[in-house]
Formats: structure tokens, C-alpha cells, sequence
């Protein structure tokens, strides 16, 4: 009973706010009609915070659980839990504990070195990277290449970026991120007719793909439109 008037509460205050919005107000002072939407609208928003709140709930208890228990794996899970909800220099201090007790665990190196390179560590991320790479040049279906190019660029060496580019490329073919971070590398070097060019090839190679994937990089693909655009 709380929960439904709680809900009628909530649905008449927005529908409040929702008729001063400009250019759609109006429609939200029709009787009944302005009330339905608006209470569609609170629902929407009910919905998706008791998805997050149950979602954080269990995030919280799976770290609870990771962190009882000390142990290399432990503390790779942990921080790949951390770095997966964006929280990377959280994780840093447990993806380093769990490569220091487990040298060889590929995915925390690869953790760590993601998670070093989002807090602006590229030279530690990028010597990270080498021994994946020099022991699989494909890891992570190319993506280890394309972060060990990024961190390149931010270092200062875009030829080097390039050459890590071209290897991505002939593992992977042409991929909107990595003409994307080829295109900066080539501004970086002052060739800005080619990286012009290679913005505008983003967006060529992001309508190329399957539905799914053109949608992820959708947000690449406006970038390169802009950049291409100041250029």
C-alpha cells in the first residue's frame, strides 16, 4: 500500500515538472493522458533504480566474498570486478597483488595493464603488456596491440603506435577503434591529410559491421566524425 502511494506521489510531482518543460509541457496537460505518461515514465525510472540497486548489491557482496580470502586468484577476481565497474584505481593495488603472487596469469597482467593505462600510467601499462604480447601477439583478439598502441601514443612515440597498429590490422583487419587511434597517431605526426582521411574511414568501417558491434562503436564513430571535421 506504501509502495502504491509512494508510486502516485512520485507520478504527480513529475508530472508537475514535466508540464513547465518547454516545447513538450503541453502534452503533459492533457487530463488522464499527461498523467498516464508521466506515470509510464516514473515507472521506467522505478525499474531501472531497482535494477542498479540490485546490481550493486551483488557487486558488493561478490567483493565482500573476493576479499575474505587473500589469495592470488582472489584478488585478480576482485580487481577485474573493480575495473569492470570502472573503478580502476581501486582495482590497481589488487590486480598488482594477484600478478605478484601468480607471475603467470595472463588475465591479471592483461587487468592490470588496462587498469594502469586508465589512470594515466601508459608506460607501466605498455611494459605490462609485453610479455602477452611477446608470447601471443593475438591476446584478447587483438586488443592487447591496440591498448599497447594507445599507450605508445600517449607516451609520445606515434611511429611506434603505427607499427603496433599495422599488426593489429593484419591479425584483425580494419576495426573502428584501431583506425581511430591510427588516425591520431598520424595527427600526432602532423600528417593530418591522413589522418583526415582516416577518420573518415571509421565511419566507413563502423557501418560495415553487424548490428551489435556498429552499435558499441557508435560513440568512436561520432569522435572520428568531429575530429575529422576540426582537421
Amino acid at each position: 500500500m506504501l509502495q502504491l502511494i509512494g508510486f502516485f506521489l512520485a507520478t504527480l510531482a513529475a508530472l508537475h515538472v514535466l508540464r513547465l518543460l518547454p516545447g513538450v509541457g503541453g502534452i503533459f496537460q492533457v487530463p488522464f493522458v499527461g498523467f498516464l505518461l508521466a506515470s509510464v515514465l516514473v515507472s521506467v525510472l522505478f525499474s531501472f533504480l531497482a535494477r542498479e540497486g540490485y546490481e550493486r548489491a551483488r557487486q558488493r557482496r561478490l567483493e565482500q566474498q573476493f576479499r575474505g580470502v587473500e589469495t592470488p586468484h582472489n584478488q585478480g577476481k576482485l580487481g577485474a570486478l573493480l575495473l569492470a565497474r570502472g573503478r580502476a584505481k581501486a582495482a590497481l593495488p589488487h590486480l598488482e597483488r594477484a600478478l605478484a603472487g601468480d607471475p603467470k596469469a595472463r588475465e591479471a597482467r592483461w587487468n592490470l595493464a588496462q587498469a594502469l593505462a586508465a589512470c594515466g600510467q601508459a608506460a607501466r601499462a605498455r611494459a605490462t603488456l609485453m610479455p602477452l604480447l611477446e608470447a601471443e601477439e593475438g591476446f584478447a583478439y587483438g586488443d592487447a596491440l591496440l591498448l599497447a598502441a594507445r599507450c605508445e601514443r600517449r607516451m609520445g612515440q606515434a611511429q611506434q603506435a603505427l607499427e603496433l597498429l599495422a599488426a593489429h590490422e593484419r591479425q584483425c583487419g580494419p576495426q573502428p577503434g584501431a583506425l581511430y587511434e591510427r588516425a591520431h597517431a598520424l595527427r600526432a605526426l602532423g600528417r593530418k591529410a591522413e589522418a583526415r582521411t582516416t577518420f573518415r574511414a571509421v565511419q566507413a568501417a563502423t557501418a560495415a559491421q553487424v548490428k551489435w558491434k556498429r552499435n558499441a562503436d557508435r560513440r568512436i564513430e561520432w569522435l572520428a566524425r568531429v575530429w575529422s571535421w576540426v582537421l
